[in-house]
């Protein structure tokens, strides 16, 4: 064997020796650190967004009128009461869609940290100025309103515009939030 394969092989033998015995201790400082934890308001909006605790949600979309579905209580089979979707003036549901739009905003899941947002933030960067039309969507669970902004952001040069991610804006925690663009896909499929 030649030498420098020799010392090689005792170099990997003295190296996976220590780290055998130094392994456990050295193993947590070295790598992915522990993301820190959300902000206890985007904590609190997760415990929030439940299908069973909406009862209201209210599509404003940037051009046309807006529509709401309204949760209602109704008689289901054995007498127990069972939630039901309704439309002001009781223009008919299809009860599918309403269930995969009730889906769609009730488990927005980020891919990425959110993003806090100070006060006076230029919103354009995210696709949320008024002039870019966001999709403004105001969903009622458990007795408080909240109001998200969805809207696409521009590409950054070099990046292409295909699908990518959207974002929505919560204005009472001052948070952007990225999520997939099928949501955006699901919710503008709402509107038609």
């Amino acid at each position: 064997m030649n030498w420098k394969s020799t010392l090689l092989v005792v170099l990997l033998a003295a190296g996976s020796g220590v780290w055998l015995w130094k392994g456990d201790t050295w193993a947590p400082n070295v790598g992915r650190r522990a993301a820190p934890a959300d902000p206890p308001a985007l904590a609190a909006l997760e415990a929030d967004f439940t299908p069973a605790a909406v009862t209201r949600i209210e599509l404003i979309p940037p051009t046309g009128e807006a529509f709401a579905f309204e949760a209602v209580a109704e008689p289901g089979a054995g007498g127990a009461p069972q939630k039901a979707w309704r439309q002001p003036g009781n223009w008919p549901v299809r009860a599918a869609e309403v269930s995969e739009l009730v889906g769609a905003i009730t488990h927005l899941r980020t891919r990425f940290r959110p993003v806090p947002l100070p006060d006076g933030a230029d919103l354009a960067a995210y696709g949320l100025a008024d002039a870019q039309k966001p999709l403004t969507v105001k969903v009622t669970a458990n007795g408080r309103e909240y109001v998200l902004r969805c809207g696409q952001p521009k590409p950054a040069a070099g990046e292409t515009g295909g699908p990518g991610s959207i974002t929505f804006h919560y204005p009472s925690m001052s948070v952007i939030v990225r999520a997939s663009a099928e949501v955006h896909y699901t919710l503008g499929r709402s509107l038609k």
